[in-house]
């Protein structure tokens, strides 16, 4: 993948959403990772994966122009300490943080792999139930998310039973459709968030002015991920 737009700006991104901990960081014009599988237990691997990161390219904490996170859809004790982790680095510095929503990341993968246009968004929370959102990329190369909801996989799958025209969804998590074969639903499996796409929406925020936090920071839970 390619980063949007060359510009002179440090990030450091953040995902403990879910099963495995992230770091992202987009320096110079370039794009480097860390990751290590978590089951969850972020607490244990985050503050490594920063330090080490951030030592790898010589970079000092003071030298970040911004700081994202994902706050949600995801993991109530993930979220948390995504969250605590950008803005305890934030707060001495001065640093601007941004939460970027799990939907909004995942909506922009679609694009970059897809280019579909209107997509339903799936993540599997467990056999019973959904959260699901509606995304339209409309403007500013982001997605219009709408009509975000928790349901029943009962219920989602009767109303795919009833469709007259062509849908796509995409799904984060277990596929409860895989063995569903409709004529006019298209299904994309989705089985990571991707830090690139976490740092290009961080990007575009940023530039933007949009959703830059200081002590207001709102997540969003899903009960009972595991």
């Amino acid at each position: 993948m390619k980063i949007e737009n060359k510009v002179n700006t440090t990030i450091l991104s953040i995902n403990t959403a879910f099963y495995d901990t992230s770091v992202g960081l987009f320096h110079n014009n370039c794009f480097f990772e860390n990751t290590k599988m978590s089951d969850y237990n972020h607490e244990k691997n985050i503050l490594q994966l920063i330090k080490d990161i951030l030592k790898k390219k010589n970079i000092k904490i003071n030298d970040l122009n911004i700081i994202s996170f994902v706050n949600g859809p995801g993991n109530f004790t993930g979220l948390r300490i995504g969250a605590n982790v950008a803005q305890g680095l934030s707060i001495p510095y001065n640093i601007p943080i941004v939460g970027i929503s799990t939907f909004d990341i995942l909506a922009d993968q679609i694009w970059e792999k897809y280019k579909i246009k209107k997509i339903s968004i799936y993540i599997y929370i467990n056999d019973k139930n959904l959260y699901c959102a509606d995304s339209d990329r409309i403007y500013n190369k982001r997605y219009y998310i709408k009509n975000l909801k928790l349901s029943s996989i009962k219920q989602i799958c009767e109303e795919n039973n009833t469709l007259k025209k062509k849908k796509y969804i995409a799904i984060f998590g277990k596929n409860f459709l895989k063995k569903n074969k409709k004529q006019y639903l298209y299904t994309i499996e989705i089985k990571k968030i991707n830090m690139k796409n976490l740092i290009n929406l961080t990007k575009i925020d940023k530039k933007n002015k949009n959703n830059l936090l200081n002590d207001n920071i709102q997540l969003n839970y899903l009960n009972n991920l595991k």
